[in-house]
């Protein structure tokens, strides 16, 4: 018992951390230090002494009052210690307390590349005056990049827990601050924040990313960025990379446009910002920019299975079987006459295969690209007129598109989407796709097709071929189509994922995804985010239990969100953002194509991501969604067989409008025996329902909406599988 007791008192006394760092793990430590990080790396906190540091591992389950630790708590913590990864640390936490509050942080130690090393480990360090050696233009959660000083590089990681995910990579010399870390071999400098990051420059561009490009037409576009102090305004452009043409705006501002004219329709332009202040001059980087197309922005969505058209605001997806979607990439390959790229993560359809080879054979040129990996049953085994580039060693070749006719301002289309081109993807699984007639996309389609092939001609170049990780950020992403505003990116080179919390971050409303797997914390973090702020989200996942799946993370936080459970594949990957609420109270976005919200998608496969601002296309989405989601929560789903049309021999007029304590509805019809009446709000809820039964040829309902608060709201009138939709406001 006296040895027992003995031990326990030893074990509550603080050591220093140079000497609990010599103890052998497995020995249970007390120390004292201060806490250099906050929430921001995640379920640990960096301790530091005079001595040295140590990072305490907690487990929120058994300690949700460690969470509470921040930078200058002064933390008094015993447990066992552990190598994780070659990371001394202490785990798992036995017992705290927070000693006070406000404490000086310890000021970092300098260091180089040489003294990242265990004798720094685990403390707040400084490294001066390097520069980041990628091609990479936004920081991406849990990423690690190389930071070069005096041509010695080390590794610099930032977590999704930070405020540098989604910011600028400073393309100038910096100095850095964080903790000096390490997993298996690799010291790691982690950045906890933006005043992390000291730039060394009196003027650099401060905007995220370094630049950005709107109002977007065939001749021109305006071209954004901010500096950290006013300058003037300047841009260097030209047809390639190499740039070659200046434009001086003069000016002095943090906030700089300058707009590019007289420029040709569906056409590149390499970008660089510049901005000069005295003697000090900010660059960004270049950036690949595209004008709008003459096309005529033509967008036809598919899906696999019957939608529920009862929550369409007036249109409807053109198609809902397999047979639509494998005919709608027919009638595409059959009407090409120049070229057809296809990337293609498998193929089991011998007809799809079949109008190529015949395509090819009527002197369209085929290119091909599958994954390394997986099976191609219609296109192995035979010989065919084009050739098949097969590609990504570290990943998945994961892309399903299609790009027709990129040269042709009036036939060229892209395809994107989720479904691959098995037997049971068309078949049976849950699967969606769109067209998109537009030249400015389809071009930067073929880009990426370029880079895989290696070359822009009919034989690939395998040699310079690309794919995964080997690929750059060489795209443009912002586009006008048809008049809708849409971006377009391709991973894992783009920071995707950025992109697409970006989206998610804009949901003021609502929001609903449907993924086959979600295991990316970044865009957890975001749905959590949408949630706490008010928006009404609901989300379907396939593989819940995938390796980090964010399900659980999801429930806890009081998302509600359902694990698809169908006997076939829910493989759709697409978000709908504020896809209820009207374009003048939000901006309806839908997030669509091959990324599943996954960290492979993000760090290692070949994907494709539309992004896309329109009510219209949301709303199309919103309608599968609806379906689905009724199957996993129940109730009476109502499944349209086709497109739910007009209500025939019907006519509705609602006043007065705005309204407010009534709303009259006149209604005109031939033969209505019975019909439903009801009004949903923004959101897609439901308000109130009337049922009626034979309605004369004309007559008007009034309608008590004294209740309803200020808003957009819709009626729906549905007879049957028919349905007509009128949108109306209330103003008090």
């Amino acid at each position: 018992m006296l040895c027992i007791c003995c031990a326990f008192a030893q074990a509550q006394t603080p050591i220093r951390i140079d000497t609990a760092r010599t103890r052998d793990t497995g020995a249970v430590v007390t120390i004292r230090g201060v806490s250099t990080t906050g929430s921001e790396l995640g379920t640990i906190r960096y301790l530091q002494d005079s001595t040295g540091g140590l990072p305490v591992f907690y487990k929120a389950a058994s300690f949700p009052g460690f969470a509470t630790v921040k930078r200058g708590d002064l933390v008094l913590a015993t447990g066992k210690l552990k190598d994780y990864n070659g990371l001394l640390e202490i785990d798992p936490l036995q017992s705290y307390t927070i000693v006070s509050s406000n404490n000086p942080v310890p000021a970092p130690t300098l260091v180089t590349p040489t003294t990242m090393s265990e004798a720094n480990e685990a403390k707040l360090v400084k490294i001066l005056n390097g520069t980041f050696a990628t091609t990479a233009q936004i920081f991406v959660g849990n990423t690690n990049y190389d930071f070069v000083v005096n041509g010695v590089p080390i590794q610099v990681r930032i977590t999704n827990g930070t405020s540098l995910v989604g910011r600028s990579i400073p393309n100038v010399a910096v100095n850095l601050t964080g903790i000096c870390s390490q997993y298996q071999a690799l010291y790691q400098l982690l950045l906890r924040d933006t005043a992390d990051l000291e730039y060394t420059t009196g003027l650099y561009i401060s905007s995220t990313p370094q630049a950005t490009q709107n109002n977007i037409s065939t001749t021109s576009f305006n071209v954004n960025w901010t500096t950290n102090a006013a300058s003037s305004t300047k841009l260097n452009y030209g047809p390639n990379a190499l740039l070659g043409q200046t434009i001086d705006f003069g000016g002095n501002s943090t906030n700089h446009t300058a707009t590019l004219s007289g420029l040709l329709p569906s056409t590149v332009y390499y970008v660089q910002a510049v901005s000069t202040s005295g003697g000090n001059t900010a660059t960004s980087n270049v950036f690949p920019m595209m004008t709008a197309s003459t096309s005529s922005g033509e967008m036809r969505v598919y899906f696999n299975h019957l939608v529920d058209g009862h929550f369409s605001t007036g249109d409807y997806p053109k198609g809902q079987t397999p047979n639509a979607c494998v005919n709608s990439i027919l009638e595409r390959i059959d009407a090409a006459t120049l070229t057809i790229d296809v990337a293609m993560y498998n193929n089991g359809s011998a007809n799809v295969v079949n109008a190529l080879v015949a395509a090819a054979n009527r002197g369209v040129r085929v290119r091909y690209v599958a994954d390394k990996n997986t099976s191609n049953d219609a296109i192995s085994g035979r010989t065919l007129p084009f050739t098949v580039v097969k590609g990504n060693d570290l990943g998945l070749m994961h892309h399903k598109f299609f790009v027709i006719d990129a040269e042709s301002a009036t036939n060229s289309w892209i395809m994107s989407g989720s479904t691959n081109l098995s037997l049971n993807q068309i078949n049976l699984d849950f699967n969606n796709l769109i067209w998109i007639q537009d030249q400015s996309l389809a071009r930067t389609y073929t880009m990426e097709m370029n880079e895989m092939w290696g070359s822009p001609n009919a034989t690939p170049n395998l040699g310079a071929s690309k794919f995964g990780v080997s690929k750059f950020n060489n795209t443009p992403h912002y586009f006008k189509v048809g008049g809708k505003e849409t971006e377009l990116y391709f991973s894992p080179s783009d920071a995707t994922t950025s992109a697409i919390v970006q989206a998610v971050n804009s949901a003021n409303q609502s929001l609903e995804f449907a993924t086959l797997t979600f295991t990316e914390d970044a865009l957890g973090t975001a749905v959590k985010a949408a949630k706490d702020r008010g928006a009404a989200v609901r989300g379907l996942i396939d593989n819940i239990n995938d390796a980090g799946s964010e399900f659980t993370f999801l429930v806890q936080s009081g998302v509600n969100v359902k694990d698809y459970t169908s006997s076939y594949i829910f493989h759709h990957k697409y978000g709908i953002i504020d896809g209820k609420a009207s374009a003048a109270q939000s901006n309806p976005t839908l997030v669509t194509g091959s990324h599943n919200w996954s960290r492979s998608a993000e760090t290692s496969n070949d994907e494709n991501t539309l992004i896309i601002h329109d009510q219209r296309i949301t709303n199309l989405y919103l309608q599968e969604f609806e379906a689905r989601w009724c199957e996993m929560t129940g109730g009476n789903c109502v499944l349209g067989t086709d497109k739910m049309q007009p209500i025939t021999g019907f006519e509705a007029n609602a006043y007065p409008n705005p309204a407010q304590k009534v709303l009259n509805l006149e209604l005109q019809s031939d033969d209505l025996k019975e019909l439903t009446i009801t009004i949903y709000n923004s959101v897609g809820q439901p308000i109130m329902a009337h049922l009626y039964s034979n309605l004369l040829n004309h007559e008007v309902k009034t309608l008590n909406i004294s209740t309803l608060p200020n808003g957009t709201y819709f009626v729906s009138f549905r007879s049957g599988n028919q349905q007509n939709v009128i949108p109306f406001t209330v103003l008090n």
